[in-house]
């Protein structure tokens, strides 16, 4: 049984065992969603605004706690860069979309035992 997925903002090992970690595409992060939903684990704003972005869902911060469960799978929004220039724009110049301030990655772990 698969369960629903749970977003976090950073890659984190919640309780003992053995996990699979594996860096996928925003597409298949998206598809991954459509199909099981989620549950948000995300702290940082920045982090849940550039998720909902990609992700094409709402995602909201929550500083909730997680024990990743055998078989689960968590999906890790990781801001990886801000890009250049970005800090010296005034805040009425920043790009409205998060995607296109920061670099990121999604990171899907699975507990496997």
């Amino acid at each position: 049984m698969i369960m629903t997925i749970v977003l976090l903002g950073a890659v984190t090992l919640t309780s003992d065992g053995v996990y699979v970690r594996r860096t996928i595409s925003d597409s298949e992060a998206r598809n991954l969603v459509a199909k099981y939903g989620i549950i948000s684990c995300v702290e940082h704003g920045g982090t849940a605004m550039l998720a909902s972005e990609v992700l094409g869902c709402s995602v909201p911060t929550n500083k909730g706690v997680f024990v990743h469960q055998v078989n689960q799978m968590a999906l890790c929004c990781r801001i990886t860069t801000l890009r250049p220039g970005a800090l010296r724009l005034r805040l009425g110049e920043m790009p409205n979309r998060w995607r296109d301030r920061y670099d990121h990655e999604f990171v899907l772990i699975t507990r496997v035992s």
